[in-house]
């Protein structure tokens, strides 16, 4: 989420969107899995993006699953604060 009060990339009268605020750090999140699938090893754990949105439950693979259950995943984060912003 970012605010744009110069441009029309993003309206500003929108609710929610504080009118002169500055961007002063940016959030990322990343959720990597392993490309090859491990033989004998199941992911059990659920991630939830950062704005809850949806959760990602790993399942058994094959059957179409879109997050199988047979690959290593890592969940990162990172804050960068912006400097001069003010």
């Amino acid at each position: 989420r970012y605010i744009d009060p110069d441009h029309d990339a993003i309206n500003s009268t929108t609710a929610g969107t504080i009118l002169g605020a500055q961007i002063i750090a940016v959030r990322l999140w990343m959720l990597m899995r392993a490309d090859p699938p491990e033989a004998g090893f199941t992911d059990t754990l659920t991630y939830t993006t950062p704005d809850a949105d949806f959760n990602i439950t790993p399942c058994a693979p094959g059957g179409g699953c879109p997050y199988p259950s047979d690959h290593r995943r890592l969940a990162v984060s990172k804050t960068i604060l912006l400097r001069n912003t003010r």
